[in-house]
């Protein structure tokens, strides 16, 4: 338990300066004192790796976070709108090697279109990326939010406990936990 209490790095995470490039948040980031960034798959598009790893180095900054997949529930793949446009393209099969490719060890998941809940489900499909992520030797961090179908940290924690694999745990947003 002490370890989960005591984190290894202080995060920065990417959604609160997607307007600032990824390479020009590194220096401001160490600064502020965090040890570690988290990442969307747009900071890294077009991005030279060997730079990125550079800069990151010289800033003593790794990365810990890859943020999202948003489509890997089986109705996410039909769901229509402007922010099922938006989420379709982060599937499993794109992230997951992204991560692996980044050196990254933990990706967020979210279920963003409000889906009906479905625990049983939920559970099952939940169970299925952690297989899949393992095999890139990535943790899936199941993201609770309130406009979402897993709406609450109690829903979250089911999903774990029914997939009950090791590599799957809850990320809690402070945001999204205290709206």
């Amino acid at each position: 338990m002490a370890d989960r209490l005591n984190p290894q790095h202080r995060v920065f995470f990417a959604g609160t300066r997607q307007n600032t490039t990824l390479l020009d948040r590194i220096a401001p980031v160490r600064s502020a004192g965090f040890t570690a960034m988290s990442v969307w798959p747009g900071d890294v598009k077009g991005v030279d790796r060997a730079e990125l790893h550079a800069a990151l180095a010289n800033a003593e900054l790794v990365l810990t976070d890859l943020e999202l997949i948003g489509n890997w529930l089986p109705g996410h793949a039909g769901a229509t709108g402007a922010f099922a446009d938006i989420v379709r393209p982060t599937t499993p099969d794109k992230i997951l090697p992204l991560a692996e490719e980044l050196s990254i060890r933990t990706v967020s998941v979210v279920e963003l279109l409000g889906l009906p809940w479905d625990g049983r489900e939920m559970g099952l499909a939940f169970a299925d990326l952690c297989d899949r992520a393992a095999d890139h030797g990535v943790r899936v961090a199941i993201e609770f939010v309130p406009t979402g179908g897993i709406a609450d940290f109690g829903r979250a924690l089911e999903l774990v406990e029914r997939a009950d694999r090791a590599n799957g745990g809850i990320m809690v947003d402070s945001w999204h936990f205290f709206r």
